[in-house]
């Protein structure tokens, strides 16, 4: 049986970061922690962003949805924070003076009920059952512990999202939650320790039972294991900078197949020119070029790499140019004495041009996807140990795993079956109930499918509509995928699809695909005459004639 959560959430795209996935609705009532939650308004009220309530069709991701938590609640933390100060209250003696007498007094209280402490049999406190404090289920705890973004195992020290999360009833701080889970191992009661400390018992229930799910490893090799990565991470930035501040490379970031610069993409605002976005960095961000980047790859487990445009790559201080990016690196041993470490496995160079060269093998893709997806070629960061295919991030390692978890899952409208249950969410929402999932980025209308926005933008958006003109033959275009597609049939021609029938090879998979059903006979279209069929109506048309001719005779 589906759980809460999943019902509550519908294949769709994020009106924040433009990705798809699994989305909530941004203006329905939500509940998380006993909070109730609408997205929608918590970003106007954070951010003063004013958007129109579009109860049907605006979505969030789990991720923004996160974050959006994080920055709401200190906004709210930091203005709390703010009044204290302007009354002249001390707010951390007062807490701590009150814990201590909270202490003492359990102390008195255990000596006189230490077996029932020990058994954790104590009832609860009549006062304590407060409208807050509701007793959790298990598969409640389980749904909330699923909303909270993982850490990479992190200590019970380090920052959580479950632990930044500040609501209006609790007043905790990390280190009251770590000194409430250390009483709890000593043999406090739950109940006694939420009471002492102030904070919920679901909240201690789903940090004890992640705690009890993590691994095995000691203590001490965990925070060891944790400074490690930090150290990495700093390291990783100090590296960074240094290649910044020496060459004329240029960070950046890529959403929904689009270029957006590194140091705003936040604000919005994208780029269809790379030329363009090289200007923008340059002209916008001279100034924080170098220090911006340690708030760029925040928050670290995030953004374990960074995209760089390494497009003609010069030495700034010697004012050559470099050959490529394994001879930069060469170049600053050779002639500056810097060596780098985390940077030659973290920074992914990119050759940001008209025609999407690798920057490693100069191997050409016709979309920034194919690029990105190459890319892991030239890294083993992360090894598949199913099939041995190599990933430049963990995140994309994740992904990948999915396709090697495999089952059955067929379509309860037409039978197809698909071996992802993700596969068959996003086919029921496109193909059955017509979900509108592609917005138009200039008014407010959402779309079936991509090619529909487009026809969409042609029509009432003509001045947006940018022209593509093919470099090679002259040809214009309305449409980038368009563009894309008359490059890999008409020049790149890298022919990836053979027909096993007859050996022919084939550009497109499209192609490929048709040309198998004509020797297997499975064609859709089926003429009424002779039942022979087709693998598209224009074949099918033109047979028909045939028939049009006999009856005339």
């Amino acid at each position: 049986m589906e759980s809460k959560d999943e019902i509550m959430t519908f294949y769709g795209r994020c009106k924040c970061c433009l990705e798809y996935g699994y989305m909530k609705n941004m203006w329905k009532e939500q509940v998380w922690e006993d909070e109730r939650e609408i997205y929608g308004e918590m970003l106007m009220d954070t951010f003063n962003i004013v958007w129109q309530c579009n109860t049907t069709e605006e979505s969030i991701c789990e991720s923004c949805i996160g974050r959006l938590r994080d920055a709401y609640h200190f906004k709210k933390e930091v203005i709390s924070s703010q009044q204290m100060l302007d009354e002249g209250v001390a707010k951390d003696e007062l807490a701590m003076d009150y814990k201590n007498d909270m202490m003492e007094l359990y102390l008195e209280e255990t000596s006189q009920r230490t077996d029932d402490v020990e058994q954790g049999e104590e009832e609860e406190p009549a006062e304590l059952k407060t409208e807050y404090e509701i007793e959790y289920l298990e598969e409640d705890a389980d749904i909330v512990e699923k909303s909270v973004k993982p850490q990479l195992d992190q200590d019970v020290d380090s920052d959580s999202a479950s632990g930044k999360q500040q609501t209006n009833y609790r007043n905790y701080t990390q280190a009251d939650l770590k000194k409430c889970l250390d009483m709890i191992q000593r043999g406090m009661s739950q109940a006694d320790a939420a009471r002492i400390f102030n904070i919920p018992k679901k909240t201690l229930n789903v940090k004890i039972s992640s705690l009890k799910k993590k691994s095995e490893t000691p203590a001490r090799e965990k925070t060891q294991e944790y400074r490690e990565r930090a150290e990495k991470s700093l390291k990783f930035i100090e590296e960074t900078q240094t290649i910044l501040e020496m060459t004329n490379t240029v960070p950046f970031k890529v959403k929904a197949a689009r270029l957006y610069c590194a140091y705003c993409y936040l604000k919005g605002g994208h780029f269809e020119d790379a030329d363009e976005l090289r200007s923008h960095t340059f002209e916008h961000h001279e100034t924080e070029r170098i220090v911006a980047i340690e708030s760029i790859l925040r928050p670290f487990w995030l953004n374990e790499i960074l995209r760089i445009d390494i497009h003609n790559l010069s030495c700034a201080v010697c004012k050559i140019r470099l050959p490529g990016w394994n001879e930069m690196f060469q170049h600053m041993y050779d002639e500056h004495g810097k060596q780098f470490d985390q940077a030659y496995t973290r920074l992914i160079p990119y050759e940001l041009s008209h025609d999407l060269r690798c920057a490693l093998c100069d191997e050409r893709h016709t979309n920034i996807h194919y690029l990105e997806s190459h890319m892991n070629a030239h890294y083993n960061n992360y090894v598949c140990p199913e099939c041995g295919d190599t990933f430049v991030s963990l995140s994309r390692i994740k992904k990948h795993m999915e396709i090697h978890s495999t089952g059955s899952y067929p379509c309860e409208y037409c039978g197809k079956v698909f071996t992802l249950k993700k596969y068959r969410v996003k086919h029921i929402a496109m193909m059955h109930k017509l979900v509108k999932t592609f917005k138009c980025f200039y008014c407010t209308e959402r779309f079936v499918t991509e090619h529909l926005k487009h026809l969409h933008v042609r029509e009432c958006h003509k001045d947006k509509i940018k022209i593509i003109t093919c470099e090679i033959c002259g040809k214009m275009f309305d449409w980038r995928p368009n563009y894309l597609s008359h490059l890999k049939k008409a020049h790149t021609k890298v022919q990836r699809y053979q027909c096993k029938f007859c050996l022919k090879w084939f550009t497109a998979k499209h192609d490929y695909k048709l040309h198998e059903q004509r020797h297997l006979g499975t064609g859709k279209y089926v003429c009424v005459l002779c039942n022979k069929n087709f693998v598209t109506g224009q074949e099918l048309r033109s047979h028909q004639k045939v028939h049009s001719k006999e009856r005339k005779k």
